[in-house]
C-alpha cells in the first residue's frame, strides 16, 4: 500500500495507486485468515485487532490526507512545497513502525506457542514490507521504476499466502 501511495505522490498519476488498491483488498483477506486461526487465543486476537486499527490509521490519517493532497497539487491549487511538507509530518511512518513492531509481538507469541503457520505468514509480511519500504525508497530517490524491483519481488513472494 505505501509503494503505491508513494509512487501516486511523486508522479501524480493514478495507476501507480493500483497496488495501494490492490493492497487494501489482500489486507483485508488476510486479517481475517489471521484472526481465524487465532480465534482461540484473546491476545493473539487483540494484537491483530491492533495491527488492523494501525493500518485503518495509517490510511485515514496518512494515505487519504496524503493522496488528497497531491490531487490538488496535480490542479494547482497548493504548491509541490506544501505537499512535501505534509509527507515530512511522518504520520504514515509512525503508524508503520507501530504496525512492524505489533507483527514482531505477534511473531513472538506464534514462536513461543510453536505455531509455524502463524509464524511463517508475519514474517512473510514483515518481510515483504521491509522489501517494499526498500523499494519505494530507491524510486523516491531515483525516480527510476527498476528501484521498485523489490516491491515487485517482495509483492510476488507474498502472494501465495493470500490465496
Amino acid at each position: 500500500m505505501e509503494t503505491g501511495a508513494r509512487g501516486f505522490l511523486i508522479t501524480g498519476k493514478d495507476s501507480f495507486l493500483e497496488p495501494f488498491n490492490k493492497a487494501q483488498q489482500v489486507w483485508q483477506e488476510k486479517n481475517k485468515a489471521l484472526q481465524e486461526l487465532v480465534s482461540d487465543n484473546d491476545k493473539q486476537v487483540a494484537r491483530l485487532k491492533l495491527i488492523d486499527k494501525l493500518e485503518g490509521q495509517w490510511l485515514q490519517q496518512s494515505a487519504e490526507v496524503e493522496i488528497s493532497t497531491r490531487r490538488n497539487v496535480k490542479s494547482k491549487e497548493i504548491s509541490l512545497e506544501y505537499m512535501q511538507n505534509t509527507l515530512r509530518a511522518g504520520h504514515g511512518k509512525k503508524i508503520l513502525e507501530q504496525l512492524s513492531t505489533s507483527l514482531d509481538e505477534l511473531t513472538t507469541i506464534f514462536v513461543q506457542s510453536n505455531t509455524l503457520i502463524g509464524e511463517n505468514i508475519i514474517l512473510a509480511i514483515g518481510k515483504a514490507l521491509v522489501d517494499q519500504e526498500t523499494g519505494q525508497r530507491g524510486f523516491l530517490i531515483t525516480g527510476r521504476a527498476e528501484f521498485l524491483q523489490p516491491y515487485e519481488n517482495a509483492k510476488n513472494a507474498i502472494a501465495p499466502l493470500f490465496k
